[in-house]
């Protein structure tokens, strides 16, 4: 990896991009994390999830978000990350759900993103403390 702030040195004026603007991942990693994470992504049409437990995925970078429209008609977003142990809670792209399950530990969260049952952990979890953490969404029609 390249020292991004000695690329930005070496740039010509005038000129096209130096190559290592196009294939260095560190240059990749700083434009996801100071450009593309810091505004307003479109990632679908509501039509999507026209009815409750509709959902999609919506992957960028590294970053994985999930779309679900809820029991009470409201369309939620969500990072897609299990709060037991980070694994994905969605794999499948889109589909209709009643529930969202992690599939490695089972836990299991209502369409809302407030964690139902915790498999395994009894009481001992706070729903509050481990729902699925919320996103921003704007829906325009």
């Amino acid at each position: 990896m390249v020292n991004v702030e000695e690329l930005i040195e070496q740039q010509p004026k005038g000129s096209s991009l130096l190559q290592a603007f196009y294939r260095d991942p560190e240059v990749f990693r700083r434009d996801v994390e100071r450009v593309h994470l810091q505004h307003w992504l479109c990632v679908g049409h509501v039509s999507r999830v026209s009815k409750p437990g509709d959902f999609f995925v919506f992957d960028v970078a590294d970053e994985s978000f999930l779309i679900v429209r809820g029991r009470d008609g409201e369309v939620r977003a969500f990072a897609n990350v299990c709060r037991h142990r980070g694994s994905h809670v969605c794999y499948e792209k889109e589909g209709s759900v009643r529930a969202l399950v992690c599939p490695y530990h089972g836990w299991t969260y209502d369409l809302d993103g407030r964690l139902r049952s915790a498999r395994l952990a009894g009481d001992a979890v706070d729903p509050d403390r481990y729902s699925l953490k919320p996103l921003h969404l704007a829906i325009v029609e």
